[in-house]
């Protein structure tokens, strides 16, 4: 017997059942990783198989979390459960930064470099959102919400800097 969701085997068990007899199987799968939302599940035996549909839900809230930053770069943390990517807006709600595509899950030390034309202070308030649709093409991307609000965090670069950075500030003699 073969499991299958959206036709991809995911587990395997051999079961040989003489003519009549019937056996319960069960199938436990780990289902992180695969992409949230309506999916086929299939069980094909030699001769047979059954077709199901399922809905599978985001395993956790959507976030998005600041934990590292320069004035060339921010680093977060994101949990989306759609494909997406994840933008910094200045305080006026102008787009300064946009990270790579990623896919629908959780994903930590996400890079999203600032725009080469950007300038930020670093006590500016700025805000990490979670998009859906593609980086390259913002105009038709979405913010992503959940429960009615966006998926966002605001930070500055001056609270979200490592403490390394730090060393000799408090030298004095």
């Amino acid at each position: 017997m073969t499991f299958r969701i959206d036709g991809t085997a995911l587990e395997q068990q051999t079961l040989t059942l003489e003519a009549g007899e019937t056996r319960e199987v069960t199938f436990e799968i780990d289902t992180s990783g695969t992409a949230p939302g309506e999916r086929t599940l299939g069980v094909y035996t030699d001769g047979d198989g059954e077709l199901q549909s399922i809905d599978l839900e985001f395993h956790t809230d959507p976030y998005v979390e600041a934990v590292d930053a320069s004035d060339e770069n921010v680093t977060v943390d994101v949990a989306t459960p759609e494909d997406g990517f994840v933008a910094i807006e200045d305080g006026n709600g102008a787009v300064i930064a946009t990270s790579d595509d990623i896919d629908a899950g959780e994903h930590e030390g996400v890079s999203v470099p600032f725009d080469e034309n950007a300038t930020v202070d670093d006590d500016a308030e700025l805000t990490a959102v979670v998009y859906e649709g593609e980086s390259d093409d913002l105009e038709s991307a979405t913010v992503l919400e959940h429960e009615g609000e966006r998926v966002e965090t605001t930070f500055t670069i001056a609270d979200v800097t490592s403490d390394d950075d730090d060393s000799d500030a408090d030298d004095e003699e």
